[in-house]
């Protein structure tokens, strides 16, 4: 192998260099052949000692990575520094999750903001606003399936304001905190809540997208959702309501005392603690299997609506926990 082959096989290898650092790359094995010959070897000799250009290129390829890691762009950061009653996010293109953080007043990190990425930060009468614009385009499909571009809102722990999330082109995780009441509204990607407490009302609506709510509690909570399926699972409210054109609905282990499913093209499926017996139902489908019967008796406490088309009713009463 001669010096000009190794070097090509490795610089095959090690797409990500700069030019610069391809030319630093090619002085250093060019000087280490040269001080190898000088020494009274051969620059066959001088080359097997080195190993193939495939290994080193990997070598150089993890250290050029782990560095890269290390001296990357830290998220930006976006601090309250007051009472706050209400949280408003609203971003473009990049994937969204809130959670309960280790800190004393709610709190915006954006990792992988660019000079593409516009940013609007207020606080004013105890509202804080977050706005973040980018002029979408399909090169920027690729950041939204890794973790690069993320803008994460950490609560204080017992938070009890008010979360207002808007997102277009990107995903929405909340998790894990409570609040007074919690709006999602989410174009061209799922939004899904876990275990979250809210004194008043949780609303979802998403368009493309699904919406789930799993293990959360709240007066109403009410998942929307237009081109996508409508789940809610182990939640707990006064009142649930599923809504989705285009997709299914499922109420998985839920307690409520007011339960409406409704679907356009798509089946409801459900299961409800408590009795059959302690339900008014009002149960229509067309072109569909319906498990139920309507009745109404004054008697009777709970309520429970369940309309879809071109989808079956599968209803099920399990025992309460």
């Amino acid at each position: 192998m001669t010096p000009d082959l190794f070097l090509h096989r490795l610089l095959t290898n090690l797409p990500m260099l700069t030019g610069e650092e391809r030319q630093q790359l090619i002085d250093y094995y060019t000087e280490l052949v040269a001080d190898a010959t000088e020494n009274g070897k051969t620059e066959a000799q001088a080359l097997a000692e080195l190993g193939s250009p495939e290994e080193a290129a990997r070598l150089i390829a993890a250290d050029y990575s782990q560095q890269a890691a290390a001296s990357g762009p830290q998220p930006a950061c976006f601090a309250a520094t007051g009472t706050v009653r209400t949280v408003r996010l609203e971003v473009q293109s990049v994937k969204v999750q809130v959670r309960t953080g280790t800190v004393d007043l709610p709190c915006v990190w954006f990792e992988g903001m660019d000079e593409k990425d516009e940013v609007q930060f207020t606080e004013e009468n105890g509202v804080m606003r977050f706005v973040q614009t980018r002029a979408w385009s399909f090169l920027d499909f690729k950041s939204l399936l890794g973790p690069s571009r993320l803008i994460t809102l950490e609560l204080p722990a017992g938070y009890n304001g008010i979360l207002l999330v808007t997102s277009r082109n990107g995903s929405v995780r909340l998790s894990s905190f409570t609040a007074r009441r919690v709006e999602v509204c989410a174009s061209n990607g799922t939004a899904v809540l876990e275990s979250i407490e809210a004194e008043e009302h949780m609303r979802v609506q998403t368009s493309n997208g699904a919406a789930k709510a799993a293990r959360c509690c709240a007066d109403l909570i009410d998942l929307n959702s237009l081109n996508g399926a409508v789940r809610a699972e182990d939640c707990t409210c006064h009142e649930l309501a599923l809504h989705t054109t285009n997709g299914g609905a499922q109420a998985i282990r839920a307690k409520a005392d007011k339960v409406r499913l409704e679907s356009r093209n798509g089946a409801l499926m459900a299961e409800l603690y408590g009795a059959l017996e302690e339900y008014n139902v009002d149960a229509r489908t067309v072109n569909g299997k319906n498990n139920l019967t309507s009745v109404f008796d004054p008697e009777r406490t709970k309520t429970l609506f369940a309309h879809t088309t071109n989808g079956r009713i599968d209803v099920q009463f399990i025992p309460a926990p």
